[in-house]
């Protein structure tokens, strides 16, 4: 009897957590030049990378950002993080090379995207291919979206949901329920569709006199026409 041919085994994605590569995901082919051992980690990653990765570039209805998109790898961040200047990009070593591309003026980094916002002057065609090179070379060069550190999270300080000024005190269990009403809403039937265009919102706090709730918009949305 003829053996019936097997199916075609699709490659499940699979977390490298060595130190060099903690915040990559690869498909298990990106892996096949690290059998060799650890030693060769550091010179075969960046072919792996240069086979794995591409950058995606979405457009976002703001016409002056650019969501880019990494497919074959993640950054580690349970929040999008928002860099404003190059100055506060100084801390992060891809938000930092992202800035030096001449008229980026916002970079926000999320987990699945990266998007960037660019002066009224500039024009795409002169500047994504600088940025996906940016964001490639980051890649490949094994740092952290913080230098050394490897942040998966905002402190509790720099949460973006805990930035009720009121003290419990001064709020009514019926403030809070309503805070926690609308931090709900803006998760789950909100957020979802702003990241989807490149962009982020997140809840900053809640006047009980007025009924007036404040929020941060992010990324794409900074500037928005």
């Amino acid at each position: 009897p003829q053996t019936p041919n097997p199916k075609p085994q699709t490659p499940n994605p699979v977390s490298f957590n060595s130190d060099l590569f903690t915040f990559l995901t690869f498909d298990r082919r990106c892996l096949r030049p690290f059998a060799q051992g650890p030693h060769r980690l550091q010179m075969r990653a960046s072919r792996a990378l240069r086979r794995c990765l591409s950058i995606h570039p979405v457009s976002a209805p703001n016409p002056n950002s650019l969501k880019l998109v990494p497919q074959g790898a993640k950054l580690p961040l349970n929040s999008p993080v928002s860099f404003g200047s190059a100055t506060a990009a100084l801390k992060s070593p891809l938000a930092k090379s992202l800035f030096r591309v001449d008229g980026v003026e916002n970079v926000l980094l999320a987990s699945e995207y990266i998007s960037v916002n660019k002066s009224p002057e500039a024009q795409w065609e002169a500047l994504q291919a600088p940025l996906v090179a940016a964001i490639e070379a980051f890649f490949a060069s094994g740092q952290g979206v913080f230098g050394d550190e490897h942040p998966s999270s905002p402190s509790p300080a720099s949460d973006p949901y805990n930035k009720q000024q009121e003290s419990p005190s001064q709020l009514s269990a019926a403030d809070e329920e309503t805070i926690a009403l609308v931090v709900e809403i803006i998760e789950t039937r909100v957020r979802p569709f702003v990241q989807e265009d490149g962009g982020d919102i997140t809840f900053e706090r809640f006047d009980p006199e007025t009924g007036i709730v404040w929020v941060e918009m992010k990324g794409s949305c900074t500037g928005c026409p």
